[in-house]
């Protein structure tokens, strides 16, 4: 099957109050960076969208993942799923369709052409299998940063992989949720830290990614 790579609103919001947490920064301070207003960052941040046009959502969330120094990209797809319920307008047709439908003529070409296009939308799908088959499963870490520093010695890594498979984080089995998401919390070393994800489909395809992060005391 082809890999699902999405949030769940739980970790939605979670990865959003712990960012926060972690950069010790309020939404005061997000709102006065981004001018965006404070009742706005909160309910973009609880994934509550009823009040927003899709493209203002989309442009809060870059603006705000960039001052918790976040990738934008897994929570504008959370947000795009979370909006899809908003019906579009029905296409009316006019009543002169009926009788086109009578002639025996078109019918028959629009059967043909039905085929067709069922014919092409299973060769797609099956192009879909064979490719998830054979490529390697995805990993994508939310957070942290590659490169990133930090004062204090406690992190916690947040990702997400295809669907059904299993993570390891330096060689440590991890829960992976429903949708693929995961988290740990590690504890680090003085000075550089290398860490490594690897990510296994049930198909025995593998995939491996390497962060490093520095942890560096405040001197006082």
């Amino acid at each position: 099957m082809q890999q699902k790579i999405l949030l769940d609103k739980k970790t939605y919001i979670k990865i959003f109050q712990t960012a926060i947490q972690e950069r010790k920064t309020t939404i005061s301070e997000i709102s006065q960076k981004t001018k965006i207003q404070e009742t706005s960052i909160k309910k973009i941040i609880s994934a509550d969208f009823s009040d927003f046009r899709k493209v203002t959502i989309s442009n809060y969330i870059k603006s705000i993942c960039k001052e918790l120094k976040l990738k934008s990209n897994h929570f504008i797809i959370f947000a795009e799923q979370e909006t899809e319920h908003i019906p579009d307008k029905q296409i009316l047709y006019p009543k002169k369709f009926d009788k086109i439908l009578e002639n025996k003529f078109l019918i028959r070409i629009l059967y043909t052409f039905s085929i067709f296009l069922s014919t092409i939308f299973i060769i797609i799908f099956i192009g879909f299998q064979i490719k998830s088959f054979i490529e390697k499963p995805k990993i994508n870490i939310i957070s942290p940063n590659n490169n990133e520093v930090f004062s204090y010695d406690v992190i916690k890594i947040y990702g997400t992989t295809c669907e059904k498979c299993s993570v390891s984080i330096n060689g440590k089995n991890v829960s992976v949720g429903q949708s693929g998401e995961f988290e740990k919390t590690l504890k680090l070393v003085e000075g550089k830290n290398i860490i490594f994800i690897s990510s296994r489909s049930e198909l025995g395809r593998s995939n491996e990614k390497k962060i490093s992060i520095f942890y560096k005391k405040n001197k006082n």
